[in-house]
């Protein structure tokens, strides 16, 4: 037998030194990196989340899972370090470690939207910027001569906005003013394209908008505004009826989609529905409408059935081509919008959402002052209980709707508010709060819609910041340089 040699086993003191020392080393290099990517924008549909106990983690809207560790080192090629091992103690052999409970991932309407975020961008995306430049006399004018002659991948570059005549630079701001600034003229009257319910909250589409000879290239185009405004995240000015959202999605009309057309229509044939016996109501298929002009006049519902009554038998049928005569006659109209729309946004990723979430996705959630607040930050030497601040809560608590809109436009470029609320206000390179500062010099509130950053000079009354605040908000309007 040979001779059988024997190692001497390193100590394990000095192993466990170095491993300690190594992996301290890895630490401080990971913790520079981490703080070197503060203002790094995150991947796309990533987002930034706090435990209960002020520990930052990472949301993946993508995978639906949560995660301690920066992706953004990981695009580095770094596994960085788990933020969820909190120490205490001074460090060193006294410290000890504990780890912080990882929070599940939470599925909401947010989310979802998030998702859809970075699916678009993984489903086509050109590099680049694209500078639109138009005439806010011509906006809409200016805006359909470009968009309409370029192709949806050339559309999905970064952004640029200029307003002709002004110095302002795009860093969002102007692009978000542009976005409602063009598709509220889409709902303007003289346009024929669509028209207000009559309580006035939302619009239908107008079932004689061939008065307008364009109407079909304006419709193919409010569908690329739709398409650019999902795929850059952007809001859109006025809400469509259900209805509308309904037929984006291919989904079945009903008679409850009527009281969206007219309560009263609605009303009537829901008796009609409800009724046990109907025939001796003598009806006919045949309704009383209007025509483009506003003239009254009875229409047929079906050649094949002028002449037969309507009874307890057959008024489903009835009903369907109610339904059908006042909502689905605008089917041309519904095609040239989703050919537009899906050039950026596929029927398979628009179908993930209800008609009521989609309503909500493009035009916003309603504005609530408390939740701006309780998401708004502040220069020094302001603080909330800084006098002026105080006034100014009470100031925009004190306003009309119509206020309240113009004001968010003056310091967003927006009068619409992001799914999740205000906390998910963005701003020139990803998230950005709502801040108040203090101006440096005298004069009228100023506003950095790029930033959402409001500057307000001190105020010894409420009744003057309200003064100097509406007037601005009122009659400011237009970009200049930072």
């Amino acid at each position: 037998m040979g001779n059988r040699s024997t190692r001497t086993p390193p100590s394990t003191a000095t192993t466990t030194t170095s491993f300690r020392e190594d992996s301290s080393v890895q630490e401080a290099i990971t913790a520079a990196l981490e703080a070197s990517l503060v203002d790094a924008p995150l991947p796309l549909g990533w987002d930034t989340a706090t435990t209960s106990k002020g520990v930052t983690y990472y949301v993946n809207h993508t995978t639906r899972t949560t995660t301690f560790l920066d992706p953004r080192l990981a695009q580095l090629g770094l596994t960085g370090v788990d933020s969820g091992t909190s120490t205490s103690g001074r460090g060193g052999r006294g410290s000890r470690k504990r780890k912080v409970k990882l929070p599940k991932y939470k599925d909401n309407l947010y989310a979802k939207v998030r998702r859809l975020l970075a699916d678009l961008h993984a489903y086509q995306s050109d590099k680049g910027s694209l500078e639109i430049a138009v005439s806010r006399a011509s906006m809409f004018e200016d805006s359909y001569e470009f968009i309409i002659n370029l192709d949806a991948l050339t559309l999905t570059r970064r952004l640029f906005i200029r307003f002709k005549g002004e110095e302002g630079l795009d860093y969002g701001g102007m692009s978000r003013e542009w976005f409602l600034s063009v598709t509220k003229e889409f709902f303007s009257p003289e346009r024929h394209l669509f028209v207000k319910h009559q309580k006035g909250y939302n619009y239908r589409i107008n079932r004689h908008s061939e008065t307008n000879p364009h109407h079909t290239d304006y419709f193919h185009f409010l569908g690329l505004m739709l398409g650019m405004a999902f795929y850059h995240g952007k809001l859109f000015s006025g809400h469509f009826s259900i209805p509308f959202y309904k037929m984006l999605l291919k989904q079945d009309l009903v008679l409850e989609d009527l009281k969206y057309y007219d309560e009263g229509i609605y009303s009537s044939m829901k008796k009609v529905k409800d009724a046990d016996d109907i025939d001796s109501w003598d009806l006919s298929f045949s309704v009383t409408d209007l025509d483009e002009e506003g003239n009254i006049i009875a229409r047929i519902l079906h050649p094949y059935v002028e002449d037969t009554p309507v009874t307890n038998d057959n008024k489903a049928e009835f009903l369907d081509l109610v339904v059908e005569h006042y909502l689905g006659s605008v089917s041309k109209q519904v095609d040239a919008i989703r050919s537009g729309l899906n050039a950026f946004v596929p029927n398979s990723f628009l179908s993930r959402f209800t008609p009521e979430e989609l309503e909500q996705v493009i035009g916003g959630v309603t504005p609530d002052v408390s939740d701006l607040r309780e998401h708004t930050e502040y220069g020094e030497p302001f603080t909330e209980s800084t006098l002026t601040i105080k006034y100014f809560w009470e100031v925009l608590a004190g306003m009309n709707a119509k206020d309240l809109k113009e004001f968010l436009k003056f310091v967003t470029g927006t009068e619409k508010v992001p799914i999740g609320g205000f906390a998910h206000l963005v701003g020139s390179n990803g998230p950005q709060m709502f801040t108040i500062v203090p101006k440096k010099s005298s004069g009228l509130p100023t506003s950095h819609s790029c930033f959402n950053r409001l500057e307000l000079q001190t105020y010894s009354d409420k009744s003057s910041l309200k003064k100097a605040l509406l007037t601005a908000i009122r009659e400011t309007a237009g970009f200049g340089l930072e």
